[in-house]
């Protein structure tokens, strides 16, 4: 109804300014709906002196425009997607300058949101479910099988193993990244959803959050003492975030800020309140107006004047510490924006600490990856780490299990290469690891006299050996299975109850390769 009010007043709408020429690394981004029936959406750019870059898209690409109510936006490795509910539904630019990549009307609906999910795929967020997005080739793909039947597709996160997108009637679904397919969906009428600096996620119900374990995919739910998460108007990405640096989730309820410290458990209803109740019009937030900027902590609020009508035009971005101190606000020229979200630059790339470039092997070894990397500006826990076995896949098995671990079970004697590739936020390094097996020979087993046969094996395992000692089974991924004391001589392990598949078995400092039938 607001839109409609709007057409029966009569303004200038600002100008652009075609002086502009730089990157946009340093400030915010807002994305903005713009003056419907006037105008399309618009980008504004609050530096970080608090000077104002007005229409920065249009400045950089004179005669280009984005859709009709542009209401999302994000930054993915060097790209810059803002998506629109009609006309340029999704318009991909340098996410530095600006500078206009491809634009699209036919994205197969009207457009809701894009998350990017690896250096060459993307999905689209639409009324009618997830398309596929090409980012190699910035190509259009086909409809997510399942996505059709769950009405509009509103946010969307990308963790180091899932994909959560919240649907308007189907719940989160969880996507594998690998194979674009439905994995789980989590029931609930769900506005929005969000990952914390523990690697948790979290669904936002009206009156509860809902803790999801990334990995497991179990759920706790928490109650929301008084306060409630607003729907979003026309399924906008909502005002629900969460801090890089602490682990602290926020939402907007009324006029409040609401913080929950998720590590004390503990909300604070009340955190801060929206500036300007005392003065006429009073303000209040809109679309998807709060976000914490990554690199300071700071919460960013866009404010319009309430009651709709010319008072839409009043429209502010404030600037508030983490204790919730106001540090600064700035007052936009009079126009009808209707700020959709903040955006932030993306200039840091993930960087890799303490990871060797040679490992020497000689038993089941785990190397924990979540502490081999970190980014400045973006949540370390959603950094996707990915391996690829560049030589000699035969002398070790090598993966990275569940727990964001290396896992290396030597085989054989002899060299492997591998290279770890850490993608965070679509910004991508790698490194190169070379991988030293040591294990008994036939020669050195004879000298130990250990023997473990048969292998295959169906239920018991034997063990021979001439000292007493200690038999350990692992999984291939590293997980330790069991273990039992040997004596010397010969000893026998029941391994019935183990799934078939691939096992090391650890004896002293030798290790064996064995197949459960």
């Amino acid at each position: 109804m607001k839109k409609f009010l709007l057409s029966i007043f009569t303004i200038a709408a600002i100008q652009t300014s075609f002086a502009q020429t730089k990157e946009y690394t340093n400030g915010v981004f807002i994305v903005n709906e713009d003056w419907f029936g006037k105008a399309n959406g618009s980008i504004n750019f609050i530096n970080a002196n608090d000077s104002v870059d007005y229409n920065v898209y249009k400045t950089v690409n004179p005669g280009e425009e984005f859709g009709v109510t542009s209401q999302y936006g994000t930054i993915y490795g060097d790209n810059f997607y803002i998506v629109s509910k009609q006309g340029n539904r999704l318009v991909v630019a340098d996410s530095k300058t600006l500078q206009k990549k491809a634009s699209f009307e036919a994205i197969g609906a009207d457009g809701r949101s894009f998350l990017g999910v690896n250096s060459k795929k993307g999905y689209i967020g639409s009324a009618k479910g997830i398309y596929l997005f090409d980012i190699e080739n910035l190509k259009i793909g086909s409809l997510i099988d399942g996505t059709s039947k769950v009405g509009q597709v509103g946010n969307m996160i990308r963790t180091s193993k899932f994909v959560f997108a919240v649907s308007s009637t189907g719940g989160i679904l969880v996507i594998d990244p690998k194979t674009h397919q439905i994995k789980q969906t989590i029931a609930g009428s769900f506005i929005s959803v969000v990952q914390s600096k523990d690697g948790n996620v979290w669904g936002a119900l009206s009156k509860k959050l809902v803790k999801i374990n990334p990995t497991t995919l179990e759920t706790t739910e928490i109650a929301i003492p008084t306060k409630t998460v607003p729907t979003p108007s026309a399924w906008n990405a909502g005002t629900f975030c969460s801090s890089t640096q602490d682990n602290s989730i926020y939402f907007l309820s009324g006029i409040n800020v609401v913080k929950y410290d998720v590590t004390n458990n503990k909300f604070e209803e009340t955190f801060i309140e929206i500036p300007g109740q005392d003065t006429t019009p009073k303000e209040t937030y809109y679309g998807a107006g709060l976000r914490i900027d990554p690199l300071t902590n700071e919460l960013v609020l866009t404010t319009i004047g309430s009651g709709w009508g010319t008072n839409s035009q009043i429209n502010y971005v404030h600037r508030f510490s983490d204790n919730g101190s106001l540090k600064k606000s700035v007052k936009l020229s009079e126009y009808y924006w209707f700020p959709s979200m903040p955006v932030f630059p993306d200039n840091a790339a993930p960087i890799i600490n303490d990871l060797e470039t040679t490992y020497h092997i000689n038993t089941a070894t785990t190397i924990d990856l979540k502490d081999k990397v970190s980014d400045l500006d973006n949540l370390s826990a959603a950094i996707v780490k990915d391996l690829e076995i560049i030589e000699n896949d035969d002398v070790a098995e090598i993966s990275i299990n569940d727990k964001e671990e290396l896992v290396i079970n030597p085989l054989k004697n002899g060299t492997a290469k591998i290279k770890i590739s850490f993608n965070s936020n679509g910004k991508v390094v790698s490194q190169n690891i070379t991988i030293s097996s040591a294990v008994l020979g036939t020669s050195d087993l004879n000298k130990s006299s250990i023997n473990v046969y048969p292998n295959p094996v169906n239920n018991v395992l034997f063990i021979e050996t001439n000292e007493a000692s200690k038999a350990e089974i692992f999984a291939i991924t590293g997980t330790k299975m069991t273990e039992k004391t040997l004596q010397k001589g010969k000893n026998q392990l029941d391994v019935s109850s183990l799934p078939k598949g691939v096992y090391i078995i650890k004896v002293n400092n030798s290790t064996f390769k064995v197949i459960k039938k």
